[in-house]
């Protein structure tokens, strides 16, 4: 007697994504930053790292991708 093959096939693999967030200097001067990051972990997103950086203008012209 042969026996049913068992369905061997996985879960298929969670879709992840991420989202690039980048606030401008009148947000970081007018103390914003905490709010704006609420509003995104109120939305769901889960924040995994943060960064703060200062760009030069040669660097701000270039695409980001």
């Amino acid at each position: 007697m042969k026996s049913k093959k068992e369905n061997t096939k996985s879960k298929p693999e969670e879709m992840i994504e991420r989202t690039l967030v980048l606030l401008k200097p009148d947000a970081v001067q007018r103390g914003l930053v905490g709010r704006i990051i609420q509003r995104f972990e109120d939305g769901g997103f889960k924040i995994v790292g943060a960064k703060m950086v200062w760009i030069d203008e040669n660097f701000g012209r270039k695409p980001l991708f």
